[in-house]
């Protein structure tokens, strides 16, 4: 010790720390000469040794290190009529709490009596009134207690060795407000009824007039303390943001450094404000408000911080959802210190009576082409991306269809749309235009919105049908197991000499096939090794297909759809997948229909059988539409 923190040997006195009842650690008792003589190891009585004391601790020994104080003072020895209490002064204009020394003062001495000691330990004129205050506790709640000046330390002040008194210049004490001591109405003289009685008026004026005199008295006190605070020596000290010590340490205790990030920016550095974990919903708006110079609070919505994903969460606050800032910065358990928050066109209590739905529009090539992306080709404007829809809860469909409609463009306009719910690339439902809005989920499932084509229209001619295309990541080849293959096939070969040549099918050529397997089946390649699961990626679409149209000419459609150059499209491979059986590739002569069962509706919902385009994919990825998918306004963005 004497090495490392440069105190003396002979300067060193050591305390035992104990526990009191309220939770708190005071070092109370020195050690005695024995026992700081003997071993560290036998001061066992010393250790903590708590039911909840892990193993590796049952041999930590705390201790407290008391130095001189001033350090060039000598050691001194105290009797047991004395007590070693530590100071810690507040100036109020500074706003500042800084530890000044501990010393030993007898148990039989009046609080006012060390006044001189506590100023001279500040550095003030030793007659300089002062206030003092007990520091009991800081966790769960700061509880700190006023002392009286006439109390004695140990006797009625009951302080002990290790006790913390913070002290102060005195501040005047302010009158209670005049309103709040007296009836509103007790200065009120009311008229009498004429059915009241001589005697009755007489005792309610009288009553009345009594108020009256009470509330000008009242008045007259509340005056002269005034006077007498103004004239106090320290009066300056209530112009302070925190005049007293208790105010400054709850202060402390309570404030927090919070981090305010636009939604749309969730990894933006922000701003931060310094608030408080009490301050209601209203005064945490109020404040970003001010900063953000916004006029009106309400335009604002926060979102609150997800802890384990280090993002916004997928839902917003609602207004005055949480009663506290404290319930803001909590998730999971979790304390955070880092809020999010979105600009709104209209108050978020107006906005909160409308069901907000977020739709992604997608064009007739199935292309969701960004974020209210304006692309300028061929002097044509096209309205791409997502849109926010704001309609009443009882709403249905075909509000939000005629509002989207609104927003498109004369390239769309008097186009029949329909809207569709998309969930990892996949089509599970097509909503009727009568269904209500009310309880669909945005945050969960991808709204999308797309024109239907001309040879779409509900109802269909007889014997088509719509079905549900979705992309398929081809497997990448694998060198090892071509050449297995190869090496395979140059045997079969031989051994096969002079037979006939068995034709090609897509189950053993190889090119590749599909196998049954968890998840609906997997691609192989021709060797027949697994090459992972079967996985649908990109944009899904529907399609109509006629009873006799061959899977060639739906392939034809579908390149002309989707806008594929030939030598690329040359290369996928189409499949007839179900969950009932292994998927299978099909021939371009193959009748399509034939393998789609006659559906009650022009279109399944949720579609266990599709035709998979198995190709390579080469788009940009995107998330899940369940996933890091949250709920604010994008800004408009236009490429030439």
């Amino acid at each position: 010790v004497a090495a490392q923190l440069g105190v003396p040997e002979d300067a060193q006195r050591y305390w035992v720390w104990q526990q009191r009842q309220n939770k708190t650690y005071r070092p109370t008792s020195r050690l005695k000469p024995d026992e700081e003589s003997a071993h560290i190891v036998d001061l066992r009585e010393h250790r903590e040794m708590g039911h909840t004391t892990a193993k590796h601790a049952l041999m930590d020994l705390r201790l407290y290190l008391e130095i001189p104080w001033p350090p060039e003072s000598p050691v001194q020895t105290p009797n047991r009529q004395e007590i070693n209490l530590f100071f810690k002064y507040y100036d109020p204009q500074a706003e500042s709490l800084k530890y000044v020394g501990h010393r030993y003062v007898l148990k039989s001495y009046k609080v006012c009596e060390i006044f001189p000691l506590m100023a001279k330990l500040a550095g003030l004129p030793l007659d300089t009134p002062l206030q003092a205050y007990e520091e009991v506790k800081w966790e769960p709640t700061v509880m700190i207690c006023a002392i009286d000046p006439q109390f004695t330390l140990h006797q009625e002040a009951q302080l002990e060795s290790g006790d913390i008194i913070c002290f102060q210049k005195a501040v005047p004490d302010l009158p209670q407000a005049a309103a709040a001591a007296a009836d509103d109405s007790s200065g009120l003289i009311k008229a009498a009824p004429e059915s009241m009685d001589i005697d009755e008026e007489q005792q309610q004026q009288q009553t009345a007039q009594q108020a009256a005199q009470q509330q000008q008295d009242l008045q007259q006190q509340v005056q002269q303390q005034l006077a007498a605070a103004q004239n106090h020596p320290h009066a300056e000290l209530l112009q302070c943001t925190f005049p007293r010590v208790p105010e400054f340490l709850s202060y402390i205790r309570s404030r927090r450094q919070v981090t305010f990030r636009r939604l749309e920016e969730p990894k933006e550095p922000g701003l931060q404000l310094e608030l408080l974990r009490e301050d209601s919903y209203d005064t945490v708006v109020a404040a970003l408000a001010a900063k953000l110079g916004l006029a009106d609070p309400t335009h604002l919505r926060l979102t609150q911080h997800n802890a384990y994903s280090n993002m916004p969460q997928r839902t917003p606050m609602k207004f005055r959802e949480k009663s506290s800032l404290q319930g803001m910065l909590q998730h999971a358990g979790h304390a955070t210190d880092t809020l999010y928050y979105e600009l709104l066109d209209m108050p978020l209590p107006q906005l909160e009576q409308l069901k907000s739905l977020r739709v992604h529009f997608h064009n007739d090539k199935t292309e969701f082409v960004g974020e209210h992306v304006v692309h300028f080709h061929n002097d044509k404007t096209e309205f791409v991306g997502e849109h926010v829809v704001r309609l009443p809860r009882d709403a249905c469909v075909g509000d939000v269809l005629a509002e989207l409609g609104s927003r498109l463009g004369e390239e769309y306009k008097g186009r029949q749309l329909r809207l569709l719910e998309v969930y990892h690339s996949k089509i599970y439902k097509v909503f009727e235009p009568s269904e209500e809005i009310a309880n669909m989920d945005a945050n969960y499932w991808l709204i999308r919105a797309e024109p239907v084509p001309p040879d779409e229209g509900v109802p269909l001619p007889p014997g088509h049908r719509l079905i549900h295309v979705y992309h398929n990541r081809s497997p990448k080849p694998d060198p090892a197991a071509a050449a297995a293959a190869a090496a395979a096939n140059n045997n079969d070969a031989a051994a096969a000499d002079g037979a006939a040549a068995q034709p090609a099918t897509p189950a053993n050529s190889g090119g590749g096939g599909f196998v049954s397997g968890s998840g609906g089946g997997g691609f192989v390649s021709g060797s027949g090794a697994a090459a992972g699961p079967l996985a649908t990626f990109g944009d899904p679409f529907l399609l109509r297909i006629a009873p006799d149209e061959t899977l060639g000419q739906v392939k034809a459609r579908i390149q002309q759809k989707l806008g594929v150059a030939a030598a690329e499209f040359a290369t996928w491979r189409a499949a007839f997948v179900s969950i009932r059986a292994a998927p299978e590739f099909l021939g371009d002569d193959e009748v399509l229909a034939s393998r789609f069962a006659a559906a009650d509706s022009q279109h399944a919902v949720a579609e266990s059988n599709y035709l998979g385009l198995a190709h390579e994919d080469k788009g940009v990825r995107r998330p899940a539409s369940s996933v890091n998918r949250y709920t604010y306004e994008r800004p408009v963005k236009i490429y030439n």
